[in-house]
């Protein structure tokens, strides 16, 4: 504040300020531009060139933004991006103004060259090469002169060795140092009839190769041939000394990148993509570079510049966007997001195993604003019902993410566990008894009896009115995790045993408020009443305190993936064809469910009016309990009147509670009589498709190596 403020003070009068460091003075016909107090660059105020070349070495140097220098200097924002493109392909040339208007081909002679020429069979490339013009100048003069093409293939057709085609200017920025074009070997003259005197040749059609297309304009020429003739499966990796890289520090991310086993699962998966410049292993590079740069969508690239993206990667440039896109499609078509999931997910238990000593199950609920009428979920951070996708995450006892399965949010958190999390967990981390945490969602005798069946030990919150356990039975327990600080906990211990339940371990926990939170957990005495083997000894109870409390560690996972590896952004807006058969909440039932839940609402607040309305009654005193001589006649009489009102008011309340309770007893009678799940193809209020999962099970995956 203070160097902004001497600044401010300091300057002359007919000085302006770009910004808190930059400023300038026009005097005598020249311009002084300083960084503070020092002397930055001077020139001629006339001087177009220089004056384009001050900015944008002001830019370059990080000392103004491209806002800042346009308003200052006068400059379009389109006029200095085209200029600082041109900079960079050209040098200070590149600034020097040019003659307006469209090039032509002025001179009849050259023009009827260009026809002869492509008459004879020879392509617009050769012919631009030839006669020393660019490919967009030739197509154009056969277009003038009404030349028919030859099936549009020239329009098309890649050029290989950087001939400009018209549009590549506008759509791929330029090195630096422009790419070396080798000249055109020049065969000996022979004897040849004047170009006047040429026959014409008739039309051939030449069938372009089947490659696909790249743009690569800063690789080699022989790179390119090679790319464009599909001949290399991807583009090497070559590093190269160099000062002042944007973004370099993504390179400590790549050095640790081959622990994660990244890229040599994917290969064992994916095999190899087509051949092209990008392929699989500068995709998971890109987009690992993208996570650790916080960039959401392969959109925001365009924000960045690609040749110091690409040095990072090793390549002349960071693919496009229209690349990025097409390799996830690609990938997305060959199905194997899942087995390379677990693959990783295999790879990360077998090298930690003590932190699957617990593992954490929770559900995270993606929002939906799409125009696709998708499955409705309760959003409890949003604190409302709408549209949404649901994936399952798994993670291991120090926090780290393991896995995640999709599914579809009309599954219930039983049927979920049961039929799609506990088999892949199995499939994962291997047989034996494994322990898992959950949340209240996961309070059910129905999921405690599958649990056991699939020899998973369990640990949540119990759920619904229980009895707290008295004072006396609890004793303060102390228990402390290498590297972090000791906690205390008020525990006491119980057992649940009711019909129809196993029975559990309920350790209590005493609150700092005097209420407890009650934890059930398998333990031997749950697989000694089923008849099954005890297996290890029972964990003591602060330590399943601990698991249970710990569970937070995978929330505050979400947020963080939320906000910083954007979590919830959708990889594609594609939708695949659900199962017509497949069950769905019943629209009926959840309009009648909609309506009891807001009588229900409704109900208990004129419930708690009454009440109150009733102790006001009860304490009110009537006119003739009032001793003789205590109240004028005036005031006895205003005082019956207020005690009939609000006789009156309680009567009234009454009678709306009796209407309120009898419309919830039908609401609820009727949402009985409805069935609450019904096939897709009978929804009216669903459209018979979900979300495309392959792209972002993919990204997904990514991200978790990222982070």
């Amino acid at each position: 504040m203070q160097l902004d403020l001497g600044l401010d003070s300091g300057l002359p009068r007919d000085a302006v300020s770009v910004n808190g460091r930059v400023w300038f003075r026009d005097l005598d016909g020249n311009r002084a531009v300083f960084v503070n107090q020092d002397a930055f660059y001077c020139y001629p105020v006339d001087d177009v060139v220089l004056h384009r070349f001050c900015a944008i070495q002001l830019v370059e140097a990080g000392l103004v933004k491209v806002g800042e220098i346009c308003v200052a200097f006068g400059i379009h924002d389109r006029a200095f991006s085209r200029y600082h493109s041109s900079f960079r392909k050209q040098g200070i040339a590149g600034l020097v103004p040019g003659k307006a208007g469209r090039k032509t081909i002025r001179t009849g002679s050259l023009a009827a060259g260009v026809v002869q020429r492509y008459q004879k069979g020879k392509s617009s490339s050769a012919i631009a090469q030839e006669m020393g013009i660019s490919a967009s100048t030739v197509l154009r003069t056969l277009r003038d002169e009404e030349v028919l093409l030859r099936s549009g293939v020239d329009a098309h057709r890649p050029l290989p060795f950087g001939v400009d085609d018209g549009n590549a200017s506008s759509v791929e920025p330029q090195s630096a140092t422009p790419p070396i074009v080798e000249p055109p070997i020049v065969e000996p003259p022979i004897d040849e009839p004047p170009i006047d005197e040429l026959p014409t040749v008739e039309s051939q059609t030449i069938e372009p190769p089947m490659v696909q297309a790249t743009s690569i304009p800063y690789a080699s020429p022989l790179d390119r041939f090679a790319t464009t003739m599909g001949w290399i499966e991807e583009g090497p990796v070559e590093y190269e000394s160099a000062d002042g890289v944007p973004c370099a520090g993504v390179l400590l991310g790549l050095a640790v990148l081959e622990d994660t086993h990244l890229v040599e699962e994917a290969r064992a998966a994916y095999g190899q993509l087509r051949n092209g410049w990008y392929g699989l292993r500068s995709l998971l590079w890109t987009l690992v570079v993208m996570a650790l740069l916080r960039i959401k969508r392969p959109e925001q690239l365009k924000s960045y510049d690609p040749v110091s993206l690409g040095q990072v990667l090793g390549m002349p440039r960071v693919a496009e966007v229209k690349t990025i896109r097409r390799k996830l499609d690609e990938v997305a078509e060959l199905g194997k997001a899942a087995a390379w999931h677990r693959a990783l997910a295999c790879r990360r238990a077998e090298e930690n195993p003590a932190a699957l000593a617990t593992l954490y199950i929770d559900g995270h609920v993606r929002a939906y604003y799409g125009r696709h009428r998708i499955g409705q979920t309760r959003i409890s951070r949003l604190k409302r019902v709408m549209r949404a996708e649901e994936d399952y995450w798994v993670h291991q006892s120090n926090g780290q993410p393991l896995l995640v399965v999709h599914e579809s949010v009309d599954s219930s958190f039983h049927k979920a566990l049961v039929n799609r999390v506990l088999p892949e967990i199995r499939e994962v981390v291997g047989e034996g008894r494994l322990r898992v945490v959950f949340d209240r969602e996961g309070w059910s005798r129905e999921l405690f009896q599958d649990s056991l069946r699939l020899r998973f030990n369990f640990i949540t919150y119990r759920k619904g009115d229980y009895e707290s356990l008295p004072d006396s039975e609890f004793e303060a327990v102390a228990f402390s995790v290498p590297g972090q600080p000791e906690v205390e906990y008020e525990l006491a211990e119980s057992t649940l045993r009711e019909k129809g339940w196993p029975e559990l371990r309920v350790i209590a926990v005493k609150k700092k408020n005097g209420g407890q939170t009650h934890i059930v957990a398998t333990g031997q005495l749950t697989w000694q009443s089923l008849g099954l083997d005890l297996g290890e000894a029972d964990p003591p109870a602060v330590q399943i305190a601990w698991w249970m409390f710990g569970r937070w560690t995978q929330e505050n996972w979400f947020k963080y993936m939320r906000i910083e590896y954007a979590l919830d952004v959708l990889a594609d807006y594609d939708v695949e064809l659900e199962d017509q058969e497949h069950p769905v909440v019943n629209p009926q039932w959840r309009e009648l469910d909609r309506q009891a839940a807001s009588v229900r609402e409704s109900l208990t607040r004129a419930q708690a009016k009454y009440a109150a309305l009733q102790l006001k009654f009860e304490s009110a005193q009537r006119p003739e309990d009032l001793e003789d001589g205590s109240a004028s006649n005036g005031s006895a009489k205003q005082e019956d009147a207020s005690f009939q009102d609000l006789q009156q008011r309680c009567w009234e309340q009454r009678d709306g509670i009796f209407k309120l309770s009898a419309e919830l007893d039908r609401l609820r009678a009727e949402r009985k009589a409805t069935p609450k799940k019904t096939p897709l193809r009978e929804a009216d209020d669903r459209d018979p498709v979900r979300l495309s999962y392959e792209r972002k099970l993919f990204t997904d995956t990514v991200k978790l190596s990222a982070y």
